[in-house]
C-alpha cells in the first residue's frame, strides 16, 4: 500500500516519486491538497489499466503533459482531466497504428 497524503491507495498507483513530483509541482497550498494529488494518482493509474500500458510509461507522459498544461493554467483544478483526455490521445495513436509501436515518451521522443 502507498500511503500519500493521508490516503491509503492500492500498491498499483503510481509510485512515490510521482507523488512527490505532483506535490513540487503545485503553486498554492490549495492546489497541492490531497483531493489534487489524489486525482493525478488516480488518472495515472485508470490510463493504465484501460490502455494496458504499463504504468511507469503512463506516469512519465501523464507527467510531461501535466507539466506542459501548468505552465499555461490558469485554473488548475482541470488539470488531471485535460492531462488525461492528452495521454489518452497519445496512447490511442501509439497503439492504434500497430501493435509493436513504441509508446511516445519512455525513449525521450514525440514530446511534440
Amino acid at each position: 500500500m502507498l500511503i500519500a497524503a493521508g490516503l491509503s491507495m492500492p500498491s498499483a498507483v503510481p509510485s512515490q516519486e510521482v507523488f512527490l513530483i505532483l506535490t513540487e509541482s503545485q503553486d498554492s497550498p490549495r492546489e497541492s491538497s490531497p483531493n489534487t494529488v489524489a486525482s493525478h494518482q488516480l488518472a495515472i493509474q485508470r490510463l493504465s489499466e484501460r490502455s494496458h500500458a504499463s504504468l511507469q510509461d503512463v506516469e512519465q507522459m501523464y507527467l510531461v503533459e501535466l507539466s506542459r498544461l501548468e505552465s499555461h493554467a490558469r485554473i488548475k483544478q482541470y488539470l488531471p482531466l485535460l492531462a488525461s483526455r492528452r495521454v489518452r490521445e497519445l496512447l490511442r495513436h501509439a497503439q492504434g497504428g500497430s501493435s509493436g509501436r513504441s509508446l511516445p515518451y519512455p525513449d525521450g521522443h514525440c514530446h511534440g
